[in-house]
């Protein structure tokens, strides 16, 4: 039953009332409550008392009043993945742009997994796209067709009986007012058949161009999506979520540098250099659409497949080195520290850039390095120092920051990323590389005692003053009986040190000289004494005439 009017009640007082309740179903007739005679305050009806109530509802056969009505329901909401990575660089305080790279899918869900008000519906409703963030950047309005007529949605089989009848009408296609939704009405025809399995519509590649991003692919870990609501016109009956554009970092730094203190590793000066291990620029996301000309003109940070890349002749790359002792490793004349094309070595034909300066850098002293990428995708370098003095440099971490600007006006420079560049010490008296200073090494420092010049064997010049003298047998022989442990490394970065560095105090364990010809060998290395000089001996200079 269902209230329908308020009256006094005939014949009773002015405190009496009578409410008229109207069956809603078959069968049923009209109650008067209100006037009982003899009871002018309490009135019964089914024997429930409703003692000076003003109101009353009740149902016929229910013996009280009805339930409350059910809570709304909400809409069910189906995801839907159609995205690529875009480097944030691509958006930064300007107005940006781009469209959905990839085709997006509206997909009908299993109406018995998710069930919705939707699937079975043979009325209008209208599809609105509503963006998550910036707005529609048409044109003109996208069209809307049937399948194969090549709109820029078509409709699936979900609207067109899965082929078998006739597809529903698009009645109208409009942007609302903050331009951030686009609205698709569609109705039935005559031979439609209701909304069924399958797809819905299907957008294509670049349909939707969009703007003012910098909200949410401004930065790293942004998203845009479009919200495909389907709507009766009091309420949502089902939600696509349909995310379109992720966001990431534009420019990471790939590899680890590991350098080892080689004395075999000298440039054409004779100096003791110190090479990095390759440094890559990994240039990740895409860039539909995007930048300078918008969806029209191509941009020099875009290649041709849509990847975001380097622009050689505009963008600059910065490359930051710090280090405690840094300082101490750059204060002979001479030092420098340079960046060279991968594979170049210090060689100066791969130099990209070049400085024996170090500046202010907060608390510290930094050297500050930029040069243009030598090729747009994935560029990669090296770092070289170069120490001055040709002395064996102490043990040290380094750390090189590299950043990037680029020409482009609507692209923001990337964040600063860090590897680190280990200087160790090198293993010495292990000149055959097997890990052990023994007397295959020792043989090696026998052919090399006494010379000078640069045409030595740097390796057995221990305190690398040019000649292999007294004091390089002398380190030699403390040497002698050591392992080396390896330096793990991703690369080698020249060819005399092997990777490694000595463990002191740990016996060879096999280098037990057994033999009268090895021991008299050692003697003859370790025995370090001033020989006499005799006639025809040649100058050469301070201790290299010694021989042990």
């Amino acid at each position: 039953f269902q209230g329908v009017g308020l009256a006094a009640a005939a014949g009773a007082g002015p405190d009496s009332f009578s409410v008229e309740f109207t069956a809603t179903a078959d069968g049923a007739g009209t109650i008067t409550i209100g006037q009982v005679a003899g009871h002018p305050e309490d009135v019964y009806i089914g024997g429930d008392n409703v003692y000076n109530n003003a109101t009353v509802a009740y149902t016929v056969g229910g013996g009280g009043p009805p339930p409350p009505p059910p809570p709304p329901v909400e809409p069910p909401v189906v995801s839907v993945s159609a995205s690529l990575a875009f480097a944030a660089n691509l958006f930064g305080d300007s107005t940006s742009t781009i469209s959905n790279p990839l085709p997006v899918s509206l997909e009908m869900p299993d109406v018995f997994e998710v069930p919705n008000a939707l699937q079975g519906r043979l009325a209008p409703f209208d599809l609105e796209l509503e963006l998550t963030s910036g707005r529609y950047l048409f044109l003109t309005v996208p069209t809307v067709t049937p399948p194969g007529l090549g709109g820029d949605i078509e409709l699936g089989p979900a609207l067109t009986g899965g082929g078998t009848a006739e597809p529903w009408a698009v009645e109208s296609v409009s942007v609302d007012a903050t331009g951030a939704v686009l609205v698709v009405s569609l109705a039935p025809g005559a031979a439609s058949a209701a909304v069924g399995a399958g797809e819905l519509i299907s957008i294509g590649a670049g349909v939707l161009p969009v703007e003012e991003l910098v909200g949410s692919l401004g930065v790293v870990g942004g998203s845009l999506s479009v919200l495909a609501r389907a709507f009766d016109g009091s309420a949502d009956m089902l939600i696509w979520d349909a995310e379109i554009a992720t966001s990431i970092d534009g420019v990471t730094l790939v590899g680890a540098t590991t350098v080892i203190d080689e004395a075999g590793g000298v440039d054409s000066s004779g100096n003791l250099i110190f090479l990095s291990e390759p440094v890559t620029l990994d240039l990740g996301g895409a860039c539909n659409g995007f930048p300078d000309g918008g969806l029209f003109i191509a941009a020099p940070n875009c290649g041709p497949t849509k990847t975001f890349q380097f622009d050689p002749i505009n963008d600059r790359i910065y490359v930051r080195v710090v280090g405690a002792g840094l300082e101490d490793l750059m204060a002979s004349p001479g030092s420098r520290i340079s960046v060279h094309e991968a594979g170049g070595g210090c060689e100066p034909y791969s130099e990209l850039a070049s400085t024996s300066a170090l500046l202010p850098d907060g608390y510290a002293r930094s050297a500050f390095l930029d040069f243009s990428p030598a090729v747009a995708e994935d560029p990669s370098f090296t770092v070289c120092i170069v120490k001055g003095d040709g002395t064996p440099a102490t043990p040290q971490a380094l750390h090189v920051f590299v950043s990037a600007e680029f020409g482009s006006i609507f692209l923001q420079p990337s964040p600063e990323s860090q590897v680190s560049m280990t200087i160790e010490p090198r293993c010495y008296g292990d000149f055959n590389n097997d890990g052990r200073v023994n007397n295959l090494d020792a043989l090696e420092f026998r052919s090399c005692f006494g010379c000078v010049g640069p045409t030595c064997n740097r390796a057995c010049d221990y305190d690398l003053d040019g000649r292999i003298s007294n004091s390089d047998a002398l380190a030699f022989r403390q040497a002698f009986g050591s392992v080396c442990e390896v330096v793990q490394k991703t690369a080698a970065v020249a060819p005399t040190a092997g990777g490694l560095h000595r463990t002191f105090g740990e016996g060879a364990g096999d280098l037990t000289l057994a033999t009268s010809g090895a021991a008299s060998l050692l003697a003859l290395l370790f025995a370090v004494v001033p020989r006499r000089r005799r006639a025809g001996d040649v100058e050469t200079g301070g201790e290299a005439n010694e021989k042990p």
